[in-house]
C-alpha cells in the first residue's frame, strides 16, 4: 500500500524524537484503510502514517499539514525530515512512506561516498547462499584470468611430507638450502628462550660449558674488584649497601638476638641499665611529669575507680559528720497567692515544696479553685483549661511538687 512498518510500539518521530505535524480520522480500524485515507491527502510532504489501538488513523506530514473538512483534528508540531524512529507511546504503529520502491532517504548520508563502488549494476536480490562464510577482507589485487580447472598433478616437490607440521614458521626463510643438513648443529639448544639481540660485547670470550645454578647476584656490578675476597661476610649480601655504615670497624661476630629490628641513632644513654625495672613499660603514663620521690604513704590504698568530674579548687577543713541524720526535713506545702504568681509555690524559702488537693481539684468546668477572672487557668504559661472530662472520673493531677532547679 506504500508504507512500511517502523520499529515498535509508539508514534512516529524524527531524528530529534520529535513529533510530526498531523490530520486525524476516527473509527478507522485497519492500517490498510488508514494508507487509503492519508494518500487521498497527497503525498508532497507526508512522511508516514499511525494506526491506533483504539481505531485512530493519523496522516504524519514534514513542516504544515493540510486543513481538511472532513478530518476529526489538525495538529502542527515540530517534526521535520524523514522518520527516524518512534516513541514511547503505547497502542500505536508507526508506518513509514515508501515511494518508487524504496524507503525515504537517510536522515544522515555519507559526506564522503566511495569513488569506487563495487559495481554499476548492484543485484536487487543477492544470493541467499554466498559462495564462502567468510570472504576474505584482503582479496589478491592481480586475480588469474585464466583459474586453472584441473590442479596440476605434479607439484612443485616429488615427494610431499605426509604428515606436515601443525604450526608452521610465520617467518619461513627466502633462501631455503636445495640440501639441508642430515646432522643439524643442535638437538637441545642451551635456552629455550634465546635472547633476540645478543650482545656484541660477550663477558668472556670462553665462557663456561657448566654455568652455575646458584650465580652469586642477580644484578652483577659493573665494576667488579679485582681481588675478591676469599671469606664472604654473608651468603646474602645487600642489593643496595649503605654509603655511611655506622662503625669504621664492624664486629666480625655479631649477636644472634638484636635488641630491636629500628635502632635509635640517638640512645639516651650511653651507658644503659642491664636490669630495666620492666620488661613492658606504659605507653600511656598517668601524668606526663612523675614525682621523682612519690610518698611512701599513699591516702588510700583503694581508690575509686569513678572519681569527681568536678572535684573541689578548696576541700573543707572541717571533716563531715560521723553521725548524718537519718530523717529528711519536714516537706513544706504550697500556697496559691495569685498576686504574686499565678500557680502554686512555696510560701517559705525551701528547695520543694508539696502542692494539696485542695489546690488542684477539678477544671474551670466544674470546681476548680483560684479561678483569675475570664483566665480560666492557674498555670504560669497562659494554658487555659477546656469545657471537655468530668472530674473524678476521667483522668486528673491529684498532687504535685515544685522544686527548684538550681
Amino acid at each position: 500500500s506504500g508504507y512500511e512498518g517502523v520499529g515498535s510500539d509508539g508514534e512516529c518521530t524524527d531524528a530529534n524524537s520529535m513529533l510530526y505535524s498531523f490530520v486525524q480520522y476516527s473509527g478507522v480500524a485497519a492500517p490498510n484503510t488508514c494508507a487509503s485515507r492519508c494518500s487521498e491527502l497527497g503525498l508532497s510532504n507526508q512522511v508516514g502514517l499511525g494506526s491506533s489501538a483504539e481505531n485512530i488513523c493519523r496522516c504524519y506530514f514534514d513542516g504544515t499539514a493540510p486543513e481538511v473538512a472532513v478530518a476529526d483534528q489538525t495538529s502542527q508540531n515540530s517534526g521535520s525530515g524523514p522518520i527516524a524512529g518512534v516513541n514511547d507511546s503505547s497502542g500505536w504503529q508507526c508506518y513509514r512512506l515508501v515511494i518508487a520502491g524504496t524507503i525515504s532517504p537517510t536522515p544522515s548520508p555519507s559526506s564522503s561516498p566511495t569513488a569506487r563502488p563495487t559495481t554499476d549494476n548492484p543485484s536487487v536480490s543477492p544470493s541467499a547462499s554466498p559462495v564462502t562464510l567468510s570472504p576474505s577482507t584482503s582479496p589478491t589485487s592481480s586475480p588469474s584470468l585464466k583459474p586453472s580447472v584441473s590442479p596440476s598433478a605434479s607439484p612443485v616437490t616429488s615427494d610431499p611430507t605426509t604428515s606436515p607440521t601443525s604450526s608452521p614458521s610465520s617467518k619461513p626463510t627466502d633462501a631455503p638450502s636445495v640440501s639441508p643438513s642430515a646432522r643439524p648443529t643442535t638437538s637441545s639448544p642451551i635456552t629455550l628462550s634465546p635472547s633476540r639481540s645478543p650482545t656484541a660485547k660477550p663477558v668472556t670470550e670462553g665462557p663456561s660449558s657448566s654455568p652455575t645454578a646458584r650465580p652469586t647476584t642477580g644484578s652483577p656490578s659493573a665494576s667488579p674488584s679485582s681481588s675478591p675476597t676469599a671469606r664472604p661476610t654473608t651468603d646474602n649480601p645487600s642489593v643496595s649497601p649503605s654509603a655511611s655504615p655506622v662503625t669504621s670497624s664492624p664486629t666480625t661476630r655479631p649477636t644472634e638476638k638484636p635488641t630491636t629490628n629500628s635502632p635509635s641513632s640517638s640512645p639516651v644513654t650511653s651507658s644503659p641499665s642491664s636490669s630495666p625495672v620492666t620488661m613492658s613499660p606504659t605507653s600511656s603514663p598517668v601524668t606526663s611529669s612523675p614525682s621523682s620521690s612519690p610518698s611512701g604513704k599513699p591516702t588510700t590504698l583503694n581508690p575509686t575507680s569513678q572519681p569527681s568530674r568536678n572535684p573541689s579548687a578548696s576541700p573543707t577543713s572541717r571533716p563531715p559528720t560521723s553521725q548524718p541524720t537519718s530523717s529528711s526535713a519536714p516537706a513544706l506545702e504550697a500556697t496559691f497567692n495569685g498576686e504574686i504568681m499565678t500557680a502554686p509555690m512555696c510560701s517559705e524559702i525551701s528547695s520543694s515544696c508539696m502542692a494539696p488537693v485542695s489546690l488542684l481539684q477539678g477544671t474551670a468546668a466544674n470546681r476548680e479553685p483560684n479561678q483569675l477572672d475570664v483566665r480560666a487557668s492557674n498555670t504560669i504559661d497562659n494554658c487555659e483549661d477546656g469545657n471537655n472530662g468530668s472530674y473524678n472520673t476521667d483522668e486528673s493531677i491529684e498532687w504535685l511538687r515544685v522544686v527548684s532547679v538550681d
